[in-house]
This record gives structure tokens, C-alpha cells and sequence, in this order.
């Protein structure tokens, strides 16, 4: 059975939001401009106060962010990259490491989808055999973000033609029709719902990952 594991990285795999602090950790080092980091704590202040809706917020983020590193050199910025990830390892939920491995050595194909930038992310799974689709400079004309739904829900579509059997988890709007769509789903937290739809189970942080994985073994049981 070809197998195939879609994890979101920002409050699923990681606790917190990344990509926010990717631009605290750049601005720290005058990696990113000072205009449009005053323009993303604006941004952050409307999305906590609901002013604005999640795909509006992501879209809105990734527009500030590359006009934000515009000046910065490539080995500038993949550098910093470099010394995040290695942060980024201190962040992670109770069960990630525990999770990768097991896929990473049972046969599964695993798909990093997320909304943060691609570039730290590279350095964080440089070890591991997955794909990872992050946030990166758009072709010209293609205004596509890759935490977005549309992005993601067309990225899954994409992938169940080739896969007997998917996985996903995530934490976002933007996850919920993925984990609603999949052999298994789980929502991390509850900043989603579980509107009953699918086979859709809830973890935490905290959640060991031996009953993450009994779940997953379980799944593909049923699908035999």
C-alpha cells in the first residue's frame, strides 16, 4: 500500500507560530526591513482582534514578508535560515520527533505543507526524506499562498490520485478540509472544530506518539 503522510508545521508539529517569529529573529539582525515589520505587527494586531479572516491574514503575510527580505542577500538570509532551524528544534509538540521517525522508517512518504517560509524549513527536515512545500518567491503572476486553502486543498487533491491511503494533520481553517478529506485526520488543538465529518480524531501537544501512530496504524487496518 502506497502511503502518504500531510503534516502542517506552524502550531501542529511546532507549538506557535513560526513564521512570526521568523520575522522577530530577522529583524533582531536587520535582516528585515524596519517599515514592513511595523507593517506586520499591524497585521497581527488586526488578526487578534478578528478584524480580518485567516486567508486574508496569510495572504497579506506573505506579501509583507518578501518585500520585507527584498534587500537582504541570499547568504544572508540562508544563514539565519540555518541558526532558526536549530532553534526550531526546542519548539517542537511532545510527539514530533517520535512521529518523523516512524514514518520516516515505515514506508510512508511524508508532505511538509505550510505557510511558513521554505527556507528555514529545508533546514529543518535536511535529514529526513520528505518534501517539504513552504513559503517561497512566487513564478511572476502566480499569487498562490502555501498556507492558504485553495493551495492546500488543490496540493491534496493533487496527491490523492497517486496515494491508496493519506494522512493529514493540522491545526487551521485552512487544514480542516484536508483532515475532513483523509483516510485519518487529526486536528491538533482546538483552534478548529470537529464538525463530524470524516474520520477525524483530536490530539495536543502533549499527546504521546505511540497513540498518535496506534491511530494511524489502525486506519490503515481499516482500509485494507
Amino acid at each position: 500500500m502506497n502511503r502518504l503522510m500531510i503534516l502542517d508545521w506552524d502550531d501542529t508539529l511546532r507549538r506557535g507560530f513560526s513564521a512570526i517569529e521568523w520575522i522577530g529573529f530577522l529583524h533582531e539582525r536587520k535582516a528585515f526591513s524596519s517599515s514592513c515589520f511595523g507593517q506586520m505587527t499591524d497585521l497581527l494586531h488586526q488578526y487578534s482582534k478578528r478584524s480580518i479572516g485567516y486567508n486574508d491574514f496569510v495572504n497579506h503575510y506573505a506579501d509583507i514578508y518578501f518585500r520585507g527580505i527584498q534587500q537582504v542577500k541570499e547568504e544572508r538570509l540562508n544563514e539565519a535560515a540555518r541558526l532558526f532551524a536549530l532553534h526550531e528544534r526546542g519548539q517542537v509538540a511532545n510527539f514530533t520527533f517520535d512521529l518523523l521517525y516512524y514514518l520516516e522508517t515505515s514506508s510512508y512518504d511524508v508532505l511538509i505543507l505550510s505557510g511558513s517560509p521554505q527556507i528555514f524549513l529545508d533546514h529543518f527536515f535536511r535529514d529526513y526524506s520528505f518534501r517539504v512545500m513552504g513559503l517561497k518567491k512566487p513564478a511572476t503572476g502566480d499569487s498562490n499562498y502555501s498556507g492558504g486553502t485553495d493551495t492546500k486543498l488543490k496540493t491534496y487533491q493533487q496527491e490523492r490520485v497517486k496515494y491508496s491511503f493519506i494522512g493529514t494533520m493540522g491545526d487551521s481553517p485552512s487544514d480542516q478540509p484536508l483532515i475532513e478529506a483523509a483516510d485519518i485526520g487529526f486536528i491538533v488543538g482546538d483552534r478548529i472544530e470537529n464538525r463530524g465529518k470524516g474520520n477525524v480524531r483530536r490530539v495536543n501537544h502533549e499527546t504521546d506518539a505511540v497513540e498518535i501512530i496506534h491511530m494511524l496504524d489502525d486506519a490503515v487496518l481499516a482500509t485494507v
